[in-house]
C-alpha cells in the first residue's frame, strides 16, 4: 500500500478531555515520509511515534524535548483506520479534543479534506511469532501472533460480570462504520474518583458514556439517561448507544490509535481481556523489537 496524506487543510476544535481547555486544530497536507508530527504554536514538533510515548495514565501521551501532547490515541486511530501516514497536526493547546469521544469526527474531518495517495510505499509491520503480555495482578493480557491479515478479538468484562466478545477484521471501510462511532466509556466509580482527582475537567454529556456499576447521583441523572444494552448491562448517555457492544468496540479503537505509533499497518492476529493503554504500548514496544518491518 502507498503513504497516504490529505488534499487540502481541514479545522477541529473542541475541549480536551481532562484538562479542560479548548484548542483548536488544523490538520495539514505533508510530504510523503514525512509521519504525522503534532505541531504547537512555539513550533514544537512531537511525532506519533512509539519512541515518544511518555505516559499511559487514563490516555496516551507523547512527549519529545519536554513538548507533551495528550490524549492522541483516537485521532491515531482515525488516521491509521484510513492509512494516513503523513499529516502535520497544528495545535494550540497540549491536549487533543474529546469531540463525542470517538473517532467518528475525526474521520468525517479526514474524509471532508479528501485523501490523496503518494507515490512511496508505505511499511508494514510484519509478526513473525507469538507475543504475549499478562499483568497477573490486573489479571488481564494482550498477545499478537502471526496472521496474513490485521484481525482483532477483545474480550470484555461487564460490570454485572457477563463477558462481551468482539471479533474484527481490519479494513478501511468497515473501520469506519464498526469501530470508530465507538465513543469511549468508564465504569460509575471511574468517574467518580477521576473527578476527585482533578481529571476529566472536560467531560461532558456528550463526550462518551458511563457504564453502571453502582446507584449514580440524582445530579448525573439529570444529565445522562440510563440505557440498557446486551447482556443487561446498563450505562448512562445523553444519547441512545451506537452498539449493543459500544464498550468492547471501543476497547479495539483504543488498542489500534495506540498501534498506530508503529508507524506502519499491521499484519498479525491480536487478542486481549481487560486492557488499557499501558498494556498496548508494551506489546507496541514488543513487536518494534520482534516483528518484521516491510517497505
Amino acid at each position: 500500500m502507498n503513504q497516504r496524506t490529505i488534499c487540502k487543510p481541514v479545522s477541529v476544535y473542541g475541549t480536551g478531555i481532562h484538562t479542560g481547555q479548548l484548542v483548536n486544530i488544523r490538520l495539514l497536507p505533508a510530504n510523503q515520509d514525512t509521519g504525522i508530527y503534532f505541531v504547537r504554536q512555539n513550533s514544537e514538533r512531537v511525532k506519533a511515534d512509539y519512541c515518544n510515548i511518555h505516559q499511559t495514565k487514563l490516555a496516551t501521551t507523547l512527549m519529545d524535548n519536554g513538548a507533551i501532547v495528550r490524549t492522541v490515541e483516537h485521532f491515531l486511530a482515525a488516521a491509521f483506520g484510513l492509512g494516513i501516514t503523513n499529516l502535520t497536526v497544528e495545535m494550540d493547546a497540549e491536549e487533543l479534543p474529546i469531540l463525542d469521544g470517538s473517532s467518528k469526527v475525526w474521520i468525517e474531518s479526514i474524509n471532508s479534506a479528501g485523501i490523496i495517495d503518494q507515490s512511496a510505499t508505505g511499511k508494514e509491520i510484519v509478526i513473525k511469532k507469538i507475543i504475549e503480555l499478562h499483568n497477573p495482578e490486573k489479571q488481564t493480557w494482550i498477545k499478537i501472533a502471526p496472521s496474513d491479515i490485521f484481525e482483532i478479538t477483545y474480550h470484555f468484562k461487564l460490570p454485572n460480570g457477563k463477558f462481551q466478545t468482539f471479533d474484527y477484521n481490519f479494513d478501511f471501510q468497515t473501520f469506519q462504520h464498526d469501530i470508530a462511532p465507538a465513543r469511549t466509556f468508564c465504569l460509575l466509580s471511574e468517574f467518580e474518583r477521576m473527578a476527585q482527582q482533578g481529571f476529566i475537567k472536560g467531560a461532558a454529556a456528550t463526550t462518551g458514556f458511563i457504564l453502571m456499576d453502582g446507584r449514580p447521583s440524582e445530579e448525573l441523572l439529570l444529565l445522562l439517561k440510563p440505557y440498557t444494552i446486551a447482556d443487561d448491562a446498563v450505562m448512562l448517555s445523553a444519547e441512545s448507544p451506537r452498539f449493543s457492544n459500544e464498550a468492547v468496540r471501543h476497547k479495539i479503537l483504543d488498542i489500534i490509535g495506540d498501534l498506530a505509533l508503529t508507524g506502519g499497518m499491521i499484519r498479525g492476529r491480536l487478542e486481549a481481556y481487560g486492557t488499557g493503554h499501558a498494556d498496548n504500548v508494551e506489546l507496541v514496544r514488543g513487536i518494534m523489537k520482534e516483528a518484521d518491518v516491510c517497505f
